[in-house]
This record gives C-alpha cells, sequence and structure tokens, in this order.
C-alpha cells in the first residue's frame, strides 16, 4: 500500500514525479546526485520523514512529463494563466 504524503499537493502525487531534500528555508538540495540518484517518489518514507520533522523539498523536473511554471511576479503568472487554460484544471496557486 502506498503511503499519502500530506504535505505534497495531490497533483503533485503522481509516483512518476519526483522530489529532493531541501534545506529548510532554502532552495539548495542537501544531497550530491540529486538529478539522477537522490530524488524520492512523493510516497518515498526518506522524503515524508524529512518533511515531517521540518525540512522543505523540490520539486525535481524532467520526470513522468511535468510542466513546472515560475512566476515571480503577479504580472507573469497572471499572463500565463490566461494564455494556458488548461493550467485553470491544475492550478495550484
Amino acid at each position: 500500500m502506498q503511503q499519502l504524503n500530506p504535505q505534497i499537493p495531490k497533483q503533485l502525487q503522481n509516483p512518476e514525479f519526483r522530489f529532493n531534500l531541501v534545506k529548510t528555508k532554502d532552495k539548495i538540495p542537501i544531497e550530491k546526485e540529486w538529478t539522477n540518484k537522490n530524488n524520492y517518489p512523493y510516497n518515498h518514507p526518506t522524503l515524508i520523514n524529512y518533511i515531517l520533522k521540518g525540512g522543505n523539498y523540490g520539486v525535481v523536473c524532467g520526470f513522468g512529463n511535468l510542466l513546472v511554471i515560475d512566476c515571480d511576479k503577479q504580472e507573469a503568472w497572471d499572463l500565463v494563466k490566461n494564455k494556458l487554460p488548461i493550467l485553470k484544471e491544475n492550478i495550484k496557486e
């Protein structure tokens, strides 16, 4: 039985997607080789335990056809959201 991770948004709870362990309040991965070796599915005990202890996580792009759009300004997000209507079904704001 797969263990669910309530910290990972439902939209990202796909066994093909991968996550890495990141320093708390940062974006720096704490493990080397996180792009090809040290990354975990959403239900992996290593990831879950790290998050439950206050750790942060990053989404590793390139797995499971996941597309990540990262907008630092609201204006940019509004443009993207309005140009790609399919996003409205899958938005996690």
